[in-house]
């Protein structure tokens, strides 16, 4: 495998992050243009723009994986963040989370997996089953799930009870 580093790597942590943001703004900017008036060059500038974002996301999550941050470090930095940092710092939490065991707090564990997305929430369910973290992120993803209308709610419950009787 090769072992050539990315250009992205020469810079540090919070230099990444303004270019993070330097680039979602410009990001932003160029989609809302091209759906405005489509062209070929914009689009292609566009993908050049999300490459350059996942790029250097990456950099900074392994960069965080390598320097061995504690879950509790994880789960701070993610409640401390927002916004493309906010990003990051949720992918580092879940990957520590799957990595392996290890002692938090469980109302920062809570508080941690609140923050994360659907997908995050997925992977912790599926590779920590019958966990503190898979049942705390099944609870999480219940919850985001089923954020309607206590109306629709309730209607969604009458429901299930009346399949059942059938």
């Amino acid at each position: 495998m090769n072992n050539r580093r990315s250009y992205f790597e020469n810079f540090s942590t919070s230099m990444l992050f303004v270019l993070l943001e330097q680039n979602l703004s410009e990001l932003t900017a160029l989609e809302a243009k091209y759906d405005s008036i489509p062209n070929r060059l914009l689009k292609e500038r566009i993908e050049q723009i999300k490459l350059v974002l996942e790029v250097s996301k990456n950099v900074v999550v392994n960069r965080y994986l390598q320097d061995n941050i504690s879950l509790m470090e994880a789960a701070n930095l993610l409640l401390n963040s927002e916004g493309i940092q906010k990003k990051v710092y949720q992918e580092v939490f879940t990957l520590k989370v799957l990595e392996k065991e290890e002692l938090i707090q469980l109302d920062l564990l809570s508080k941690a997996i609140k923050e994360l997305d659907i997908n995050e929430l997925m992977m912790i369910i599926r590779n920590k089953e019958n966990s503190v973290y898979g049942n705390l992120a099944l609870q999480r993803y219940d919850e985001l799930i089923f954020d309607v209308e206590p109306d629709v709610y309730q209607e969604l419950i009458m429901k299930k009870k009346k399949d059942r009787r059938n």
